[in-house]
C-alpha cells in the first residue's frame, strides 16, 4: 500500500537531491520548488518517490515536474509511485479549479510519453523544457556570474 504525505523542504530536499544526483539528473534550487508537492511512502513509511505540481491559478493548469523515485525500485514499483502522486495532484488541482483543471508536463523520451499515455495523458508532440534568465542549478562551472537565490523555507 502506498501512502502519500506532503513534501517538507527542510527534510526532503536532501533526498530529492540524492535521488536525482544518483541518476545524473539536475536538481532544482530549493526555492524553485512549488508548494504542491508530495512524497509516496511504502507500508513501513519509507520514502519511495516524490513529485511536484506548479499551479497556475489564472488558467487552472498544473505543470508536473521534478519527479524522482528511490533508486532500486522495480519499474512496476516506480510506476505505482508516480501514479499515486499523479492521483493526489489531480485531486488537489480539481478541488481548487472544479471543472477546469488540466495537468501538463514534459517527458524526456518516447517511452515516458507512452507510459504517461497509459495514465490518461495525451501526447501533444515532442517537447523540450527551456528557461531564460536563470543559471542551471547547481552551477555547471565556477565562473558563473549569477548567484543562485538564497534558500528559504516557508512555514
Amino acid at each position: 500500500m502506498i501512502r502519500i504525505r506532503s513534501y517538507d523542504p527542510t527534510v526532503d530536499y536532501s533526498l530529492l537531491k540524492a535521488w536525482r544526483s544518483e541518476r545524473g539528473e539536475a536538481t532544482p534550487h530549493p526555492t524553485w520548488l512549488p508548494e504542491g508537492a508530495w512524497l509516496a511512502l511504502d507500508e513501513n513509511y519509507q520514502e519511495m518517490g516524490m513529485g511536484f505540481c506548479y499551479l497556475d491559478s489564472t488558467a487552472g493548469i498544473g505543470h508536473l515536474d521534478w519527479f524522482a523515485t528511490r533508486p532500486g525500485l522495480t519499474p512496476g514499483q516506480a510506476q505505482a509511485v508516480i501514479d499515486a502522486i499523479l492521483e493526489v495532484a489531480e485531486t488537489y488541482g480539481k478541488s481548487l479549479f472544479p471543472g477546469r483543471f488540466v495537468m501538463i508536463g514534459c517527458v524526456q523520451s518516447q517511452a515516458m510519453a507512452n507510459r504517461a499515455q497509459k495514465s490518461g495523458f495525451t501526447p501533444l508532440g515532442q517537447t523540450f523544457m527551456i528557461a531564460k534568465g536563470v543559471e542551471p542549478w547547481p552551477p555547471q562551472h565556477s565562473q558563473s556570474s549569477v548567484s543562485p537565490p538564497p534558500p528559504s523555507v516557508q512555514e
